[in-house]
């Protein structure tokens, strides 16, 4: 809720909030109203650790991570030795994946981002390439990149920055700049990566600038300025998407947070829903219950689309590739 990815958790939890309106709304889970216990991280799997112990501490069984996967890291190994269920629409590292264990992941691989991204860079014809990763999401970070130099081998990797809390975004455009790169791959927070956008613009950068999906939230579209349309990153969120379940749910966003939803939000409202029609499925609310029904659900209804979890509930999706076209998220075109 603090820190240099707040837009995850805020956006995230106004979207998990009014699922779990709606969902009290229509008789709660087990006919009893949930009542969300919201802790912060700010981003750092230390803090992150200490919240997942204050929650088993208090008796919460039931976790959902709407976090990095650089913050998740520090409190999973902890989680997981627990009697609890932790459930991610966000924590797609691939270090997670392939396990029966009580860590369910209602997202894609974050190779996959990668490799997405990988193929619209070919496809745009692409040749030498700058990576500017914050460490402070460097497992998440990482694998992305494998997954898109993987899928675009002929890209010359013509450097790398990994910075901190305090990066100098003028500087890294100079840096990125000086290296010759007709683009940069940047995994960053919305603001930063907004803030790094301005300053290519301003050295006179005339690539194209790949971000992750991380990056995808109103930070971004307010403040990435000229260089918007030459911004790329990866997504399983259509903005532009006309299921009439997400067209309701954007309205009631509307509604209460005057501005259109991003990723993060769908993201939080899909993970209540999930949650809820697992507990009343399971007709219990004990983790290993509520995990088995979960699992068992054959078919998951999302706001744009449906997929299902495997036996050790990792979900496979399709990504597609979104730029930002007159002050919104739009389907990018891979058009050299």
């Amino acid at each position: 809720m603090t820190g240099p990815t707040a837009n995850i958790g805020v956006e995230g939890y106004r979207g998990f909030s009014l699922a779990i309106a709606e969902i009290n709304a229509e008789g709660g889970a087990l006919g009893r109203p949930l009542q969300p216990v919201m802790l912060d991280d700010a981003a750092d799997p230390g803090l992150c650790l200490e919240a997942a112990r204050e929650l088993i501490g208090k008796g919460i069984t039931i976790i959902v991570l709407h976090t990095t996967s650089g913050a998740a890291a520090g409190a999973l190994p902890y989680l997981l030795e627990q009697d609890a269920l932790v459930l991610t629409r966000t924590v797609s590292d691939p270090s997670w994946v392939g396990f029966d264990d009580s860590f369910l992941r209602f997202v894609g691989s974050t190779e996959l981002f990668g490799s997405t991204l990988g193929g619209f860079a070919r496809a745009m014809g692409k040749q030498n390439l700058g990576i500017i990763i914050d460490q402070r999401n460097s497992s998440y970070a990482d694998s992305m990149t494998r997954g898109l130099l993987a899928a675009a081998p002929e890209l010359s990797l013509m450097g790398e920055r990994r910075v901190g809390q305090a990066m100098a975004h003028d500087e890294l455009a100079a840096w990125a700049l000086e290296l010759g790169s007709d683009a940069v791959f940047a995994v960053l927070a919305g603001l930063d990566a907004a803030k790094l956008a301005q300053a290519l613009e301003r050295v006179g950068f005339t690539g194209q600038l790949y971000l992750s999906p991380w990056s995808q939230d109103q930070n971004l579209l307010a403040y990435a300025g000229r260089l918007a349309s030459r911004i790329f990153l990866p997504s399983t969120f259509n903005p532009d998407d006309n299921n009439p379940r997400y067209l309701v749910f954007k309205e009631k966003h509307r509604e209460l947070y005057a501005e259109a939803p991003v990723m993060s939000g769908v993201f939080g409202y899909e993970i209540g829903r999930f949650l809820a029609q697992g507990i009343n499925r399971a007709r219990s609310d004990r983790p290993g219950a509520v995990k088995a029904a979960i699992v068992a659900i054959s078919r998951f209804e999302g706001l744009q689309y449906a997929f299902s979890l495997d036996s050790n509930g990792d979900a496979a999706m399709e990504a597609l590739v979104i730029t930002i076209r007159n002050g919104a998220y739009a389907p990018a075109r891979a058009l050299p």
